[in-house]
């Protein structure tokens, strides 16, 4: 369910996550609600939205790399007639 805070629109759902990721996260969730400290809640701000542009970064590294082989195999088998 999505969270509105000003400006942003947190979503807290998690999507396909497995139990160790629920049980990390929660702990994760636990530790962040207990910190009193707004400059170590800055850091760890910063540091989740790294994380997260890297990850969709190498996403999308990675299917940009699936759509070359898809490719590359489609002009093979035209070159060679092989459909199947």
């Amino acid at each position: 369910m999505p969270l509105s805070r000003g400006f942003f629109t947190l979503n807290m759902a998690n999507h396909r996550l497995s139990i160790e990721q629920k049980f990390r996260l929660e702990a994760s969730f636990r530790e962040i609600d207990a910190c009193s400290d707004i400059e170590v809640l800055r850091e760890l701000t910063k540091q989740i939205i790294t994380a997260q542009e890297n990850e969709k970064a190498f996403v999308r590294e990675a299917v940009q790399h699936i759509r070359y082989e898809m490719e590359a195999e489609v002009a093979r088998r035209n070159r060679t007639g092989r459909y199947q």
